[in-house]
């Protein structure tokens, strides 16, 4: 039987579920991981102009 738009219950919570631990995962994966390696990156463009200058 269609529906149209509308999402049972079920759907829905588990909608929500995933927006929640996609969004936990983005803020404490993935935003950590990236400040890291970028500090990374940049403490090995310091290396490197160190090296070049002395």
């Amino acid at each position: 039987m269609w529906t149209g738009l509308l999402v049972n219950t079920m759907e829905q919570s588990v909608l929500v579920v995933a927006i929640f631990v996609g969004a936990g995962l983005v803020a404490y994966v993935l935003v950590p991981g990236f400040l890291l390696i970028w500090d990374r990156v940049l403490d090995a463009i310091d290396k490197d102009d160190g090296r070049g200058k002395g």
